[in-house]
């Protein structure tokens, strides 16, 4: 199986292209102002700021704006609507899963919860750990040998691969310029795309999720705004692609958002993930933020057809 994938896996390389055209000056900043109460329209932060506990999530529309950016994702109701069919390939849906370790843990909590799903829906996590956006963007790099026999193992072969779920995150990058690194781990979100079509020629859907809070880790490669920043990565990509769909030529939404305040729910959903849904790293959910965020994405696949049998 190694030696008919090896063309697949060793004849694609692609290099990010780096926009610079949208280096946009913050808007003058508001102090600790809360900005669910702040009457202006745009904010941004001062260093030492805790997004934590001023953002608003992507999800939670509201009339405000984030350094001139309107607040939002960028797929909604329409682009839900708007994804393609899917047709089993050798009697079978194949989903499957990637991302680093902590997608990995949710991935699982997820499939142990589809249990009522269509028979001949097949799901698979291939979250690799410790892998970030530069190993996955790199097609010589062992983790796509790791990949390709983990569906081995599930007896799967890549061209049945027609939906993929994924978290990912740049863990090199050092600065939280905005928009400027998001536009940047934007870009490797697009390299990436071109990369799952070579390996996943059937490939019909990506749905993106943005990494969920990431205030309580120490480590400043984790910490806020890295997690939120992650959203607008995500936001910007889509936004591409609806406004581009001939450029990346497939479907993908970022409406299955992860990210919520330090301190209160958010208000589209609930959705909240408190201290306690943390390992002691600040980082890993334990076995309650999973079991959160695998409800999330169970709600959000039922309003695909493939994964609901109801519908």
């Amino acid at each position: 199986m190694k030696f008919k994938w090896f063309k697949r896996l060793f004849g694609f390389n692609v290099q990010p292209t780096i926009d610079t055209t949208q280096n946009i000056d913050p808007i003058s900043d508001n102090g600790n102002t809360d900005v669910d109460t702040n009457t202006a329209d745009s904010y941004s932060y001062a260093i030492g700021e805790s997004i934590g506990k001023q953002a608003i999530p992507l999800v939670d529309n509201t009339n405000k704006q984030y350094y001139g950016y309107s607040i939002r994702t960028g797929g909604d109701s329409n682009t839900i609507n708007s994804a393609p069919g899917i047709v089993p390939i050798n009697g079978r849906i194949v989903m499957i899963g990637l991302g680093a370790s902590l997608p990995k843990t949710v991935f699982d909590e997820f499939i142990r919860k589809s249990k009522g799903i269509p028979d001949n829906v097949k799901i698979i996590n291939c979250c690799i750990p410790a892998r970030d956006i530069n190993r996955w963007n790199d097609v010589h790099d062992k983790t796509w040998w790791q990949v390709h026999d983990i569906l081995e193992s599930n007896g799967v072969n890549p061209d049945e691969v027609q939906i993929i779920w994924n978290m990912h995150d740049d863990l090199r990058a050092s600065s939280n310029n905005f928009p400027a690194d998001a536009l940047v781990l934007c870009d490797k979100f697009k390299t990436l795309v071109d990369i799952y079509k070579s390996q996943f020629p059937n490939l019909k859907q990506i749905h993106w999720s943005a990494r969920p809070y990431s205030g309580f880790s120490t480590k400043p490669k984790h910490d806020e705004p890295k997690g939120y920043h992650n959203g607008w990565s995500c936001r910007f990509l889509v936004e591409h692609n609806l406004e581009n769909p001939s450029d990346l030529s497939i479907w993908m939404n970022d409406t299955c958002y992860l990210w919520s305040r330090e301190d209160r729910p958010r208000l589209s959903d609930g959705f909240h993930l408190i201290r306690n849904d943390f390992k002691e790293d600040g980082i890993h959910l334990t076995t309650s933020g999973d079991s959160k965020v695998s409800d999330l994405l169970v709600n959000y696949f039922n309003q695909f057809n493939f994964y609901n049998k109801n519908l």
